[in-house]
């Protein structure tokens, strides 16, 4: 089956055909871009209707549009002990409990002792 002389008639019909398909794709992908573009005003909208962070801080943390400074350091200031006092005695647990493998979580804890595992 030898390629097809494109100026013959058959040719002819041929590209008229692909040209035909071409066209339909085009459509289609158009009528699929304007589909997308109207989500995408439909998200915007969306979006523009949801509640932004700053409006959503407690009144007690803004001063003038602005997060309180002081307000921001005393709340670090109370979470990372928190944080540290509480995550790192479980970082030592799970330390434990990986390098002796078979051992659940209590006895790692026992293993430790209390001092243990406040100590890390």
């Amino acid at each position: 089956h030898g390629a097809v002389d494109p100026y013959s008639l058959e040719g002819l019909v041929q590209r008229h055909e692909n040209r035909q398909l071409l066209l339909q794709r085009l459509s289609s992908v158009r009528q699929q871009i304007k589909d997308l573009e109207r989500e995408v005003q439909d998200l915007e909208q969306t979006v523009q209707g949801l509640p932004y962070l700053r409006r959503s801080l407690p009144d007690q943390l803004q001063a003038g549009g602005q997060v309180n400074r002081l307000a921001a350091a005393a709340a670090g200031g109370v979470a990372l002990p928190l944080a540290v006092g509480i995550m790192h005695p479980l970082d030592t647990v799970r330390t434990t409990m990986q390098a002796t493998a078979g051992r659940g979580f209590s006895e790692a804890v026992k293993a430790l002792g209390s001092k243990g595992v406040a100590r890390g």
